[in-house]
């Protein structure tokens, strides 16, 4: 037991030495005449370990940084293009409205266009009518004009022959008429 108990001591002694060579933050050479060949060897493994970690350590944190600003910035690019987003579907809807109030003015024009047609289709016919009622119109109106004028040369022929006029009588058929008796209808002379 007495063994045990030095062994316990001895124990207890050691395992102050590794505490404290835990403890020491500095990358040191350890020139402790305590320390053992193995425990130097296991006090570098662990340095260049804890080296190697925090060399890892430091390149993870770029990473993560690097990572966490590429976050950013995708988070920027997604609010800008969910704005966009918004003004597109605003634009969108716009011009949706402006497509159908196009769309139901140029029905309206189209109905108008086709009332427009027919009413000129109903016109051209009754200026058609018009014109060819116009045209017999005038026939008409001329004619009439023509059997006024020679109406008026028959009285003043009648007149005339009444009063037993030859020589009018002969001026008449140097112009194309004759008449076969006092009150008959004018011939024409050939």
């Amino acid at each position: 037991m007495a063994n045990e108990e030095e062994h316990a001591l001895v124990a207890d002694g050691e395992t102050h030495i590794e505490f404290a060579l835990m403890a020491n933050n500095e990358n040191k050479v350890f020139d402790n005449s305590l320390c053992s060949k193995e425990c130097r060897k296991n006090t570098e493994s662990l340095t260049n370990k804890i080296d190697e970690l925090k060399n890892d350590l430091y390149e993870a944190n770029i990473y993560r940084h690097s990572y966490k600003l590429r976050v950013d910035q995708l988070e920027r690019r997604l609010a800008e293009y969910k704005e966009r987003e918004v003004k597109y579907i605003e634009t969108i809807r716009s011009l949706e409205r402006d497509k159908e109030y196009n769309l139901k003015k140029i029905n309206k024009l189209t109905s108008e266009v086709e009332t427009l047609q027919e009413e000129k289709d109903v016109l051209d016919g009754k200026l058609a009518r018009l014109l060819k009622s116009s045209i017999i119109k005038n026939y008409f109106y001329t004619v009439s004009k023509l059997f006024r004028i020679i109406n008026n040369w028959f009285n003043i022929l009648i007149y005339l022959l009444l009063l037993g006029n030859v020589r009018f009588k002969m001026l008449c058929c140097s112009f194309g008429i004759a008449f076969s008796c006092f009150f008959s209808t004018p011939l024409l002379c050939l």
